[in-house]
């Protein structure tokens, strides 16, 4: 599967959820209201606008430019390095910070910005609140006397140790001041519309950049225990051990009323989420002719299960093809495997009625997370990649091509500059040919590195930041596509006698008039040692092989010519150079009739015309597979040619409709010629009359 298909599917489900455009579509201004998800809010006076994100930037844009003299001010903390190419006129301050998703002084300042701002403000007032994935880290205030250093290095030891973000979320709202419904008890009696834009599964409030605009409904002793899981707590600074003892709020003496789990002066909105980006992936998929499904939006848990479980999911699907009859098995088996995923209720049904002998295309979105042991860089979905494709490499799948995408959709996968990387099953055993241990990469946590040298980093996502967050996009691509036996395409030309042999190099090519030389290899099961007599059936004059090894049989009463070949013009045209013709000698055992001048056939069947499009496939192909052989080396001998071969085979007769003659004679060409001469390339594509040789 080409990188770069996966890229833009990916591209999709990012574009799928930019700010601007779910803000623009959401929320509106009209009549002195403001408008979301058809509640209105009133416009008395200048409201204010607060924010922090990795996604936050866009959407305080769009909403200054919705609410224009309506606002009066802001301040919203961005990811550092966001706006170098980028400086916004705006009434709105954007602050920098948070470098590499790491709490720093930048964004602490902003926060105790932030928190001054919505302090002091009326009941009649109207504070909106932007958040979005990254924004924990955006708004950090410790609860005194915690320092910013300490709070880090407990967060930072706890992601470490593969703490997810659910228990880190937990903690950081019990050590901070304005998490966990912090902000809106600071802005409290003003009233509060926050729209957010998720990276948590399953979207829960109280978890979305730490619930600052929603009550903390944790366990006291959560924090703590969740602590003591990854044995961090004997270690902890006295200030943490003292904030986690007591209460963190100081003002609870004016605290709003909480009903139904919400607070009275506040309303949350869900404006993007994974769901959202998965749903635009798999529609752009299946424009390209993928059948796709989404696995899961609630991907979680260890890098190294979710990529066994991605394993199991593709030797399952292997299975469903080479057992077509125990279908009801395997679909009891995909749906055993991926229990720990939390499938979408109909995945497992919608996957097994695929057509396995089509590409098939699978989204999943979530966030793993990863226990670092070795001292390498990179981040989940880099170690995601390439432990995945360990593991297909040792299932040895021989009956598919599998290509596997993980990237964050903010652009930013740990402390590394790529959003994530590409995998496939056969990434382990073309890195050795680098010399590029890919396992040694993996145990060390150094999965940025492995992909930086292996292809020149061609198989690294790096787009910088997307100004979007909605957590990581995983997508699989299998083409389970079963080479075409050369017997398949054309029964009479096999069945009268074995393949013939590929002349020996140097060798000239003889030739019959009125057909073009099909130049021919041995193939994996096919005999190429001549009978010791061939017998001519009952009304079917045996086609000469002792001689004329490169040959085509035509069928009776049909233009020997290849479509898109004008018999007239082979006939009157001198040989190409290097090539002899003279008449063709019969083979052993059949006596020809003497004849002199035989003219051929004018009768030929109206050859399949390719629909638009088929000749720019057919012409990608030989070029695609042409620039890929080693000119070393005997495509013969190349497995990779010969895979590329069928694949080529398989994907006219797929995408065109092509003749079986045409087909069998571009393909022959690929094995027999082009490797070893681009310009006998050219003048084959134009002799058979599929498109320009000015593409080579």
């Amino acid at each position: 599967m080409s990188v770069q298909v996966l890229k833009e599917i990916f591209m999709k489900s990012v574009e799928a959820v930019q700010p601007r455009n779910l803000i623009r579509k959401q929320v509106k201004v009209q009549g002195g209201h403001l408008w979301i998800h058809g509640r209105s809010y009133p416009l008395h006076k200048p409201c204010y606008l607060v924010g922090f994100g990795k996604a936050v930037l866009g959407m305080a844009l769009e909403l200054e430019e919705l609410l224009k003299d309506n606002l009066k001010m802001g301040v919203v903390t961005v990811p550092k390095g966001i706006l170098e190419k980028f400086e916004p006129r705006s009434r709105i301050k954007f602050v920098e910070g948070a470098a590499n998703n790491i709490p720093d002084e930048d964004a602490l300042a902003g926060a105790v910005e932030i928190k001054g701002l919505v302090e002091g403000l009326g009941r009649d007032d109207l504070v909106v609140v932007v958040m979005s994935g990254g924004g924990s880290a955006l708004l950090p205030l410790p609860v005194p006397p915690i320092t910013l250093k300490e709070k880090q290095d407990l967060i930072r030891e706890l992601s470490r140790k593969g703490a997810d973000i659910l228990e880190l979320n937990c903690v950081r709202k019990r050590i901070s001041v304005v998490k966990g419904g912090g902000l809106a008890e600071a802005a409290y009696p003003a009233r509060v519309i926050s729209l957010v834009l998720s990276d948590v599964v399953g979207d829960p409030l109280d978890f979305i950049a730490s619930g600052p605009t929603t009550p903390d409904s944790d366990n006291g002793d959560d924090a703590v225990a969740i602590i003591n899981k990854y044995k961090c707590y004997d270690r902890l600074p006295a200030n943490i051990k003292t904030a986690l003892g007591r209460h963190k709020s100081e003002n609870s003496g004016c605290l709003p009323a909480i009903t139904d789990g919400k607070y009275e002066n506040v309303d949350n909105f869900i404006i993007g989420n994974n769901l959202m980006a998965a749903e635009a992936a798999l529609q752009y998929a299946a424009s390209f002719g993928f059948q796709s499904a989404i696995i899961s939006t609630r991907v979680t848990g260890n890098v190294r299960a979710i990529s066994r479980i991605y394993a199991d999911l593709a030797r399952n699907m292997a299975s469903a093809i080479c057992n077509s009859s125990s279908k009801q098995a395997v679909k009891e088996s995909v749906r055993a495997s991926t229990a720990d995923l939390q499938t979408a209720p109909d995945f497992v049904d919608t996957l097994i009625d695929f057509d396995f002998g089509q590409e098939i295309c699978l989204i999943a979105a979530g966030e793993p997370t990863v226990v670092v042991n070795g001292s390498g860089r990179g981040g989940r979905n880099q170690q995601l990649a390439l432990e995945l494709s360990v593991r297909l490499n040792k299932l040895n799948i021989k009956s598919a091509d599998i290509s596997f995408l993980s990237a964050g959709t903010d652009g930013i996968d740990g402390p590394t500059d790529a959003a994530g990387a590409i995998g496939t099953s056969d990434l382990v055993n073309n890195s050795l040919d680098e010399n590029i241990k890919a396992e040694d990469y993996l145990n060390n946590n150094d999965s940025y590195a492995f992909y930086s040298s292996y292809r020149n980093g061609d198989c690294l996502i790096k787009i910088g930041h997307t100004g979007t967050n909605v957590m990581d996009i995983h997508i699989f691509t299998f083409d389970y596509t079963k080479p075409i036996p050369l017997e398949s395409l054309d029964p009479e030309f096999t069945r009268s006698r074995p393949e013939p042999t590929r002349n020996p190099p140097g060798a000239h090519t003889r030739r019959r008039p009125g057909i073009h030389p099909e130049p021919t290899q041995n193939l994996p099961g096919v005999d190429p040692s001549p009978p010791e007599s061939t017998r001519s059936r009952p009304g079917v004059h045996p086609e000469p092989t002792r001689n004329h090894p490169d040959s085509i049989r035509s069928p009776p009463g049909a233009d020997p010519s290849p479509p898109g070949v004008d018999p007239e013009f082979t006939r009157s045209q001198p040989s190409p150079p290097g090539i002899h013709t003279e008449p063709p000698r019969s083979p052993l055992g059949v006596n020809p009739e003497p004849t002199r001048n035989p003219e051929p056939t004018r009768a030929h069947p109206e050859p399949i015309r390719n629909p638009p499009g088929a000749q720019y496939v057919i012409r990608e192909g030989i070029r695609s597979v042409y620039f890929n052989f080693p000119k070393s080396e005997s495509s013969l001998r190349n497995p990779r040619g010969i895979c590329d071969y069928y694949k080529l085979q398989q994907r006219m007769l797929k995408l065109s409709d092509s003749s079986f003659q045409q087909v069998k004679v571009l393909s022959y060409l690929l094995l027999g010629q082009v490797q070893d001469d681009k310009e006998c390339l050219r003048n084959m594509v134009e002799e058979f009359g599929i498109g320009s040789a000015r593409c080579f």
